[in-house]
């Protein structure tokens, strides 16, 4: 059996790397899936790619048994190689759902191990880029197609290392001004829930939208987590 967010499966550690492409969830973000899903709470829900638990934390909102693990250890969950043979002994737990961000070079590979494993469902957040391509398409998704697609209205701001909050402006160096200026953190990426929900299996791809206000989503402390240093 899993266990809950707050046992060892999801021990916080200190250690932090420096060298790694990690771009962390905003919180708001999965609250959005979920609440759209209702998964039911005793669900064990799986982030194969937690990083520091941004997105991890939220789905232990929703669920009683969640689960964290990442090829790198960051400081929280399981050090676990998601594409390994051995992954899902690893856990030593079934899992209902796997829900994560996964690395975009290892997309492909992550869902279909992730539909391989899961017993109920799957769900990435994936650029919207991330539908384009043949090799993609023959790949993943003329075979696995997904059930839904749920397009973010408001945008979700992820940088490389922990999410900045989108309302607390930061120094940003300004080439026509030569200075830093104070602006609030953006992005020009567009970026979508995909999820192949197994029960609706074989039916066309749903595209909808995810229209809940992110500040209806956002609480308080999502952002508190102490910065992780990261290489330039």
């Amino acid at each position: 059996m899993a266990q809950n967010l707050s046992s060892a499966v999801m021990q916080q550690r200190s250690e932090p790397s420096t060298s790694f492409d990690y771009f962390g969830t905003p919180p708001w973000a999965t609250r959005a899936l979920l609440e759209r899903l209702q998964i039911p709470r005793q669900s064990v829900l799986w982030d194969a790619a937690c990083g520091r638990g941004f997105m991890t934390r939220p789905m232990s909102e929703y669920s009683d048994h969640v689960i964290g693990s990442d090829i790198q250890d960051l400081g929280f969950g399981r050090v676990i190689d998601f594409l390994a043979e051995n992954a899902s002994a690893m856990i030593n737990a079934r899992s209902n759902w796997i829900i994560t961000n996964p690395p975009f070079k290892h997309g492909d590979a992550f869902v279909l191990r992730a539909l391989e494993l899961a017993e109920d469902g799957v769900a990435v957040l994936v650029r919207c880029a991330f539908a384009e391509g043949r090799g993609r398409y023959e790949r993943l998704f003329r075979d696995n197609p997904p059930t839904m697609r749920l397009q973010f209205v408001d945008r979700v701001v992820m940088h490389k290392g922990d999410p900045p909050d989108p309302d607390i402006p930061l120094p940003v160096w300004d080439k026509k001004k030569r200075k830093y200026v104070m602006r609030k953190p953006s992005t020009a990426t567009s970026y979508e829930w995909m999820v192949w929900d197994k029960s609706r299996a074989g039916q066309k791809t749903e595209t909808d939208w995810l229209d809940t206000k992110r500040a209806e989503l956002t609480r308080p402390g999502d952002y508190d987590a102490p910065k992780l240093p990261l290489a330039a």
